[in-house]
């Protein structure tokens, strides 16, 4: 279906629609891993992204340390884990040094990918913020 634009062009909105909505969510194949990434972004513009193995008879879902990568870039690595231990609490997430992770059956992969990717994305804001906020006051 063509639409015009005020200025008299049209455009393909099916095609166009369709082609973004294609690239809201995507997947990567590599060394038995899956890595989703969703329409989510981290506060420096990335995409939040989750990777995907096999844990035995369970599946693992993890950041694969991206939140805690955003938190050193900008030198607070050392508020990563008290940031990660609360917001872990609040989506029944674990953390461990560098990442954000669930241990899951199949069943219910669907809320650990977002569970992961939510918490992730808040570990990140939250101690951006907190940076922001000590920038802008003193």
């Amino acid at each position: 279906m063509d639409q015009a634009i005020d200025d008299g062009t049209t455009f393909d909105f099916d095609r166009i629609v369709d082609s973004v909505v294609r690239d809201l969510v995507s997947v990567r194949h590599r060394a038995g891993s899956r890595w989703v990434t969703l329409p989510l972004l981290y506060p420096d513009g990335s995409s939040v992204t989750v990777r995907i193995e096999a844990a035995g008879e369970q599946i693992r879902v993890s950041d694969d340390g991206f939140a805690y990568r955003i938190t050193e870039s900008i030198g607070e690595e050392c508020a990563f884990a008290a940031a990660a231990a609360q917001v872990a609490r609040r989506w029944l997430v674990r953390c461990d040094q560098t990442i954000i992770y669930i241990d899951v059956p199949p069943d219910t992969l669907f809320r650990a990918i977002c569970d992961v990717a939510i918490a992730s994305w808040q570990v990140a804001e939250n101690v951006c913020s907190a940076v922001d906020e000590r920038v802008h006051q003193g």
